[in-house]
């Protein structure tokens, strides 16, 4: 499933201070020279240089370590487009020490994992790779920062989710049974775990691999390996 781009604090008005009115000098002079008027204590707190208000920071930046080398034998899989699962090495996982988040984004200068609280860039792997290590309790609802020459594109992480099609409808297209194949083929929009978006499935039994292509990647599905759902085709 790609989902859409979900997607956030507002500033505050500052009150433009009253200029006070200034006082009417009086009609008729003094007899006598004035004395040298004295510093007031408005005076002074008029000299005194005002602070300025405290600008709101992003969120926290979190510092990534290195995450476990991806294997061979997978990078050439998901290179070619022939990797069956490639939610098991893509998206987010926990592990000893923290959260491994793997991206592939072939063509991009860089990738950042983005939450509400914190934005962490990712190592660079090499051939479109990328990965970090961060130190993590919990899987979060992350979305994925991605920067092109020119363009910069963040959008929720498709390896994150769970299957968005049942065993019901996998078993009943393996039986050449079900009735409603245009709702559980090709293009669904739907909201799934809580995130709307649009699920992408085709059946293809004899397919080595599929790889998903669109205006939203460029026409180039090298970046995005359809896993697959057992022996359903």
């Amino acid at each position: 499933m790609t989902p859409r781009p979900p997607s956030s604090a507002p500033g505050t008005q500052n009150r433009r201070p009253r200029t006070p009115t200034a006082e009417q000098p009086p009609r008729t002079p003094p007899a006598s020279p004035a004395s040298p008027a004295k510093k007031t204590a408005t005076a002074k707190a008029a000299a005194k240089p005002t602070k300025k208000p405290a600008r709101e920071e992003p969120a926290g930046r979190v510092g990534a370590a290195v995450a476990p080398a991806l294997g061979a034998g997978d990078r050439e899989r998901l290179s070619a487009g022939t990797h069956h699962d490639p939610h098991a090495v893509l998206g987010a996982h926990p592990v000893a020490g923290g959260v491994v988040f793997r991206a592939f984004r072939p063509y991009a200068l860089s990738v950042a994992v983005v939450t509400d609280e914190l934005r962490a860039e990712l190592h660079h792997d090499g051939g479109g790779f990328f990965s970090a290590l961060l130190p993590l309790r919990d899987v979060p609802a992350y979305r994925l920062r991605v920067t092109y020459e020119g363009a910069v594109h963040e959008a929720e992480d498709a390896y994150r989710f769970l299957p968005a099609l049942g065993e019901l409808d996998l078993h009943l297209i393996g039986e050449g049974r079900h009735e409603q194949l245009w709702r559980a083929l090709g293009a669904e929009p739907m909201t799934h775990q809580g995130v709307t978006g649009t699920r992408f499935t085709v059946w293809a039994p004899n397919a080595r691999g599929v790889r998903l292509a669109g205006g939203f990647n460029f026409w180039d599905g090298t970046g995005y390996p359809m896993r697959s759902l057992g022996s359903s085709g």
